[in-house]
């Protein structure tokens, strides 16, 4: 995997998709979002900023499909989003 650094922070890329934390910025933040829109989780303005709201839409995604709940992005997460937002007709 190739390292990524964003915010001050090294994820790696897991399937393509890097990990992100609150407080990031970029398109990888807009295919979130994108998908946490489309799954009914967040009402979020797409600015591919991971703020406060998307943090929240996050939190109630993971809630609803039990992912340990956390402020971040990871492998796992990644995982679930692109499994229940793929055909939604978002970006994934």
């Amino acid at each position: 995997p190739f390292p990524y650094v964003e915010s001050g922070h090294v994820g790696l890329y897991p399937a393509g998709y890097p990990v992100l934390s609150y407080g990031d910025i970029g398109p990888f933040v807009l295919v979130m979002q994108d998908a946490l829109i489309s799954l009914g989780f967040s009402e979020v303005k797409l600015d591919g900023f991971f703020g406060h709201e998307t943090a929240k839409g996050l939190l109630r995604f993971l809630d609803c499909y039990n992912v340990s709940p956390q402020k971040l992005c990871d492998h796992s997460v990644w995982q679930a989003l692109t499994l229940h937002a793929t055909g939604c007709g978002g970006l994934l």
